[in-house]
């Protein structure tokens, strides 16, 4: 499995590593770091379902 770790932190990195042939991703301070975290995680996990 290819997961992508590092510098993911808006939405559109997500369907970024997505489209480069990652799998999944790890996601920290820029989840962390944001001013609405669950809104952040939301929209990210909106991009992995899509």
């Amino acid at each position: 499995r290819v997961l992508c770790g590092a510098g993911v932190a808006t939405a559109e990195d997500v369907s970024r590593a997505l489209e480069l042939g990652s799998e999944g991703v790890l996601v920290a301070s820029g989840v962390v770091k944001s001013k609405d975290p669950r809104a952040v995680l939301e929209r990210m996990a909106s991009q992995m379902l899509s």
